[in-house]
């Protein structure tokens, strides 16, 4: 590692006095690990702290670990229910057959019913955690800009930036209207495109009391559906969604230096898994460390996330035979962790070295945040 920077919480602050004056967590700007601090009932968590990057905040992390230690639960027919955390933002099902009857996009009557009909308002959906929070807000805000660029709505300013699906349709369309190729183009599809956790894997110390997670991805996955008799049903494979998602997921880190959005939900990513890993091997309760009030004591602060956002409609600038196509975009953030994308990596460890530079390196009294 080229830099490290350590972050402790400790029993003799509660979480509350430390968002107080270290709510930024010290600057960290993307959290590595942690290391257990038995002796003095605390966990250490470190990172890196990276000049041209946003600091990371300290309730984004509280989410994280709550969620983790099973602390937002839904009560459904009478049994408290635990869902994996994410967000969806779903669109209106009753839309799909009125918008399937709108077949010229070049008469002005039809292109304002498509566009009143497309911005029925979508449905927003938080599981797992609380809605109003900096942690849904980003996902959120996440999901629907991607929505944006596969509508063609919205670019990424990266160097041979990728297309969405409705400008690969449209000039895939027009070469094959020119060619007189025989191709039928469904009248309209029904997608879902969400960002998920891909392979994350860890490394620890021999004697496992220092983690460091080796391996973070994050990739956007793809289901096609139609509309037929009324219901959804699974769709064909679809050229243009393979290409958008295959170029997407081959350009991920590009857009984390891109736009500061999606550096925001690659960090959310890492903190539920940092904080998986914290619940799975039961850190908090071997360090002795007070968990009341970082589970249950902190007030995490209001971010209001609506209920719904206005549907948005992409119109076809050019005209492309005789039929036109329309198309519906849902999907969402899903921060699902288990057995096939989450593993410790037994092949390699870390030195003890690093607990021993943490804690060298670590400030007399009460200091909460140093360099290493």
């Amino acid at each position: 590692m080229a830099a490290l920077d350590g972050c402790a919480i400790g029993h003799n602050r509660s979480p509350t006095d430390l968002c107080a004056d270290f709510h930024p967590m010290g600057g960290l700007t993307r959290l590595d690990g942690f290391v257990a601090d038995p002796a003095n009932n605390d966990i250490v968590l470190w990172g890196l702290k990276e000049a041209d990057a946003t600091p990371l905040m300290l309730d984004d992390f509280i989410v994280a670990i709550r969620a983790a230690h099973g602390e937002y639960t839904v009560m459904e027919n009478g049994q408290n229910v635990i869902y994996q955390p994410g967000i969806s933002i779903d669109a209106d099902n009753s839309i799909w057959p009125i918008l399937g009857k709108i077949n010229n996009l070049q008469d002005t009557k039809q292109k304002l019913e498509y566009e009143r009909v497309c911005a029925t308002p979508m449905h927003l959906r938080v599981d797992g955690m609380p809605r109003h929070t900096r942690v849904s807000d980003i996902l959120l805000a996440a999901d629907f800009r991607m929505k944006l660029v596969n509508e063609g709505l919205a670019t990424i300013p990266i160097r041979d930036f990728f297309k969405g699906i409705n400008m690969r349709g449209i000039e895939r369309d027009i070469v094959q209207t020119k060619t007189g190729a025989a191709y039928k183009r469904p009248q309209y599809d029904f997608d879902r495109y969400w960002f998920r956790a891909g392979s994350f894997t860890f490394q620890t110390t021999p004697r496992g009391e220092t983690v460091f997670l080796d391996t973070a991805q994050v990739i956007l996955s793809q289901q096609s559906q139609n509309m037929a008799n009324g219901k959804m049903v699974s769709g064909g494979i679809n050229p243009d969604q393979q290409a958008y998602v295959c170029d997407w997921n081959s350009r991920m880190e590009d857009t984390f230096e891109a736009e500061q959005i999606w550096r925001q939900m690659y960090n959310v990513f890492r903190h539920f898994a940092i904080a998986r890993i914290i619940a799975d091997r039961q850190v908090l309760q071997s360090v002795g460390f007070p968990s009341d009030s970082l589970l249950r004591g902190h007030e995490v602060k209001f971010v209001y996330v609506p209920d719904s956002l206005p549907g948005q409609s992409f119109l076809t600038p050019v005209k492309v035979g005789n039929v036109s196509w329309v198309a519906g975009i849902c999907g969402g953030v899903s921060i699902d962790f288990d057995g096939s994308n989450f593993r410790r990596d037994d092949s390699t460890a870390i030195s003890d070295d690093v607990p021993r530079s943490v804690f060298s390196n670590r400030p007399h009294g009460q200091s909460v945040g140093w360099d290493i």
